[in-house]
């Protein structure tokens, strides 16, 4: 089923440790009413003698061990009976296979998270900014340590996540907020030669966003914690 990485709900059993989909907000969607019903009856058939329980997804976004677009990737979700918090992984014996679901008692911790930023595509970026003229690399080093000395200052939790990187699930773009962008101006007032600094506030205004090279790495460093 190509819905279960949806699923807010599975049907688990308690004594073999695994569980199944039940994603109750695509039941009524045709052919995968279908295969749910048809997944949950074996299941239920399977583990008739066993303890069932129904668990639900928490708040706590999913730990990946690779990146989305991978069909192979281990998935890690946060679910609870309502009492007790459990760590579901998702992964493939094969390309071919639908995912396997165990679980046991344990869940995620998120450590603060850490914002970066790509020196090398700055770097660049300066260059085109400055090309056919040259920028002295001291003030290139001295520039990126402002913008580090920024975004160091920020708060993660007020950032504004854009999308999540394609290639690194655990890590979000956010676009350059303004009050970073005022310090750094007022670092590169300092680094740079008049005719200068009109070419870096011009790149900095132009490559903030999130699609620019200013834009905010924010990497969710999360865990599993054992019960």
């Amino acid at each position: 089923m190509m819905v279960t990485s949806l699923s807010q709900s599975f049907l688990a059993c308690s004594d073999c440790g695994t569980l199944v989909p039940t994603p109750l907000e695509l039941q009524s969607s045709g052919d995968i009413a279908g295969e749910i019903a048809a997944a949950v009856g074996e299941f239920t058939s399977e583990h008739r003698a066993h303890d069932l329980v129904q668990l639900r997804r928490t708040d706590t976004e999913p730990l990946s061990e690779g990146a989305a677009w991978d069909p192979m990737v281990r998935v890690h979700l946060e679910l609870t009976d309502g009492e007790r918090v459990y760590i579901a992984t998702a992964s493939r014996p094969s390309v071919d296979d639908e995912r396997v679901y165990t679980f046991r008692p344990c869940y995620l911790r998120v450590a603060a998270a850490a914002v970066d930023i790509a020196d090398n595509d700055v770097r660049r970026g300066l260059d085109l900014e400055f090309f056919p003229h040259a920028v002295r690399p001291t003030k290139v080093e001295d520039f990126l340590g402002a913008l580090h000395e920024a975004i160091g200052e920020l708060a993660t939790e007020d950032l504004e996540i854009a999308f999540v990187d394609a290639g690194d699930p655990e890590v979000s773009i956010a676009r350059m907020p303004e009050q970073a962008v005022q310090r750094v101006l007022s670092a590169s007032s300092k680094i740079f030669d008049a005719w200068e600094f009109a070419l870096v506030e011009r790149f900095l205004r132009e490559n903030r966003q999130e699609t620019g090279v200013l834009a905010l790495r924010v990497r969710r460093n999360a865990v599993i914690v054992e019960d």
